[in-house]
């Protein structure tokens, strides 16, 4: 049963108790009035009579009192008057009774005598031995009373219902509506749209259950957002793992490469030179060169392998960015110009950095290098600049220093080209090993895991931004040196 429902029985049933009790308080009210009437009345009357009839002669007593009784109480009148002799009346309870008013020598008032529906009032005549019955019919009294009580019950009644049907619409307005409200909500919450709010705005216990469903439903949004956080977290975690993996079989593989090309490389290398020293012929010097470019192009690949696989840890000394940045322009700038390629340092910023000067060059080399290339046939001009913020480090990184979220002075390279750019896809996997967007002879994709990795060991991070056929923008960070 609904709760309105519930709540609109029992207070019907209440009011309906209340009003009864009313109505039977007040018929019984009303019947002691009457009757208290009554006996005033016949109190009045009788006393009167009784006074008469006290100074009617005694000889022919009966005759003529019976005379003055016929001459006061007419016969439009409902009270009845009569005389009562109880020496003239055969013993019986009437008998007794007159005897024990002439006793008593005082009026029995209010007797109701039901055998023959009558209010009979009995009061004594000093010196007569006789008794004044007054006598009147209480039938209309009754049905008086009959029509006051049906008047109190249909009043009642009609109050009943209007008391029932304001109790119902209050009901479904304060209770039904609200809780059928919150009931809605909940199942929303149960089944997963945390967003569903109620708008109730009763200032009752409905109410504060409300406010208290909207703020279960938020902290459970709060919570949901969090574990997914947690979620993502995770996983990224499991993805820097399988990545780590990647890099120590990646490892392996350069030791076992480094082994076993490194000596036939250095072979090949020797007799090409040999060659070129030992033969006059220009075009058989000509391919021994580039058969020693080649190899030696090929050896430093495997260097650059067995160097990301060894990982050294570096001999970080004071260092200017400035000039690290300005020596690998200055060394790419014979690439750049047969490219094409214009490289600007626009801005200079001074900061100073605790790095091995030697890995951190090998960083900007292989970025700029790349811009170089990823601008040839379409931009001219490649920019670098130089600067000094304050940066929140990545979390992984933060929580390595302890200092989660803290802000801290950093140096910063960032070098824009505006080649093809790297598709949204694409950027997560720039730093992975062998992984490359360069045509093929372009490059390994080692360089760009090896600049990873270097930095990494420098408690430092590059960001990547790119736009496809617009620009893009890897940013070197590294903690700027104290004092």
């Amino acid at each position: 049963m609904r709760l309105a429902r519930k709540f609109l029985i029992s207070v019907v049933a209440v009011a309906f108790v209340v009003m009864f009790l009313g109505v039977w308080a007040a018929l019984s009210a009303e019947r002691a009035l009457h009757e208290t009437d009554l006996a005033r009345d016949h109190t009045l009357l009788g006393g009167a009579l009784v006074h008469l009839l006290e100074h009617v002669p005694e000889n022919g007593f009966a005759t003529n009192a019976r005379i003055v009784l016929s001459g006061t109480v007419g016969p439009d009148s409902q009270v009845t008057a009569r005389l009562l002799f109880p020496d003239g009346i055969t013993p019986t309870n009437e008998s007794a009774l007159l005897v024990k008013v002439l006793a008593e020598n005082k009026p029995l008032i209010a007797a109701r005598e039901t055998g023959r529906g009558l209010y009979i009032t009995l009061l004594p005549i000093q010196g007569r031995r006789a008794v004044l019955e007054l006598s009147e019919p209480f039938a209309e009294q009754d049905r008086i009373l009959t029509r006051t009580a049906v008047r109190y019950v249909i009043m009642s009644l009609a109050l009943t219902l209007g008391f029932a049907i304001v109790t119902l619409v209050l009901g479904r307005r304060f209770i039904g509506g609200p809780m059928k409200l919150l009931v809605t909500q909940a199942r929303a919450i149960g089944a997963g749209h945390l967003d569903e709010m109620s708008n109730l705005h009763q200032r009752d216990e409905i109410g504060d259950l409300a406010i208290e469903l909207n703020q279960m439903s938020a902290k459970l949004r709060a919570s949901e957002e969090q574990t997914r956080k947690e979620s993502e977290r995770r996983l990224a975690a499991v993805n820097q793992l399988r990545h780590a993996d990647r890099l120590a079989t990646v490892g392996t593989l350069a030791s076992g490469i480094a082994h076993e090309l490194g000596t036939p490389l250095a072979v090949v290398q020797g007799r090409a030179t040999l060659i070129e020293e030992a033969v006059s012929d220009a075009e058989v010097i000509k391919s021994a060169r580039v058969i020693t470019e080649q190899v030696s192009r090929m050896s430093r690949i495997l260097r650059q392998v067995l160097d990301f696989a060894r990982r050294t840890t570096p001999s970080p000394q004071k260092a200017t960015l400035l000039e690290l940045v300005e020596k690998a322009v200055s060394l790419l700038q014979p690439i750049s110009q047969k490219r094409g390629v214009a490289v600007e340092i626009r801005q200079k910023s001074r900061v100073s950095v605790l790095a091995d000067a030697n890995l951190i060059h090998q960083v900007f080399t292989n970025l700029i290098m790349n811009a170089i290339q990823a601008t040839v046939g379409r931009a001219p001009t490649v920019f670098v600049e130089v600067a000094e913020q304050s940066l929140v480090p990545p979390v992984d990184l933060a929580s390595e220093s302890g200092t989660p979220g803290s802000p801290q002075k950093v140096g910063v390279v960032s070098i824009v080209d505006h080649g093809a750019g790297i598709a949204p896809e694409l950027v997560a996997h720039v730093f992975e090993p062998f992984f490359t967007t360069k045509d093929v002879g372009e490059g390994t994709g080692l360089g760009l895991s090896v600049a990873w990795g270097i930095v990494r060991d420098h408690d430092g991070w590059i960001e990547v931004e790119s736009r496809v056929n617009e620009r893009t923008t890897f940013r070197v960070i590294l903690p700027a040196a104290g004092g």
